[in-house]
This record gives structure tokens, sequence and C-alpha cells, in this order.
């Protein structure tokens, strides 16, 4: 239970809101996040149900260079035991989804925000 004067903070993955109906599914399965919401989806839900927003951000480069480094140092491991365990076809797939992140973020497909909301 929130108290009065208390914040809520909140961070996920966001899609561009302009993103075509019929690109959506691609998108949601390049992230395995079916249902995913926009940035203003989830900001006007925070302010219909009452909270002010205190801090807000939107952006697109911090998915794609964390993304970058994730799929760089990935890249990296194909010769780890592990890796190797798991077998050429998740390695494979695996560098090719984390591929993707990079290149839908690069898009503005995908994006992060955060949101610091305080209550009334």
């Amino acid at each position: 239970m929130l108290k009065s004067g208390g914040r809520l903070a909140l961070s996920d993955f966001v899609l561009d809101s302009k993103i075509p109906d019929a690109e959506r599914p691609h998108i949601e399965d390049v992230v395995g996040g079916p249902n995913m919401w926009s940035y203003e989806r989830y900001r006007d839900a925070l302010e219909v149900m009452g909270f002010r927003l205190v801090e807000t951000f939107h952006g697109f480069r911090p998915v794609r260079d964390t993304f970058a480094r994730l799929r760089a140092r990935f890249a990296e491991l194909e010769s780890d035991p592990a890796v190797r365990e798991a077998g050429p076809e998740a390695y494979d797939r695996t560098l090719y989804r984390l591929g993707l992140w990079v290149e839908e973020a690069n898009k503005h497909h995908i994006g992060w925000g955060y949101w610091v909301a305080e209550k009334p």
C-alpha cells in the first residue's frame, strides 16, 4: 500500500507506439514478450491511476548498446564448454536473437523506459 507522497519506480522494455500492427508479432517474438506496452501506455496508465509523474525516461540507445555488448561477449564464448554442450543450434539461435534486439533498437522499435511517480 503506497501512502500519500510515496513514490513508485518502474522500468521496462517498451515498443514504439507507432509500429504497425502487422509488425508487432514479429517484434514481440524477437524479444519473447507478447503484449509489450509502449512508453505512452505506461505513462497514461500511471496518470489514470492518479499518480503524478516526477521523472521519466524513454530511449533506444540503452537497449541497443546493452544488447550489442551482450552479443559481442556471447560471440566470444563459442568455444566455451557450456556453450558447446548446448550445441551449435542453440548458440547460433541466441547470437541471432541478440542481433535482432540490436536491429530493432536501431530502428527505434524497442526501447527502454522508466517512470517515477508520486501518489498524491
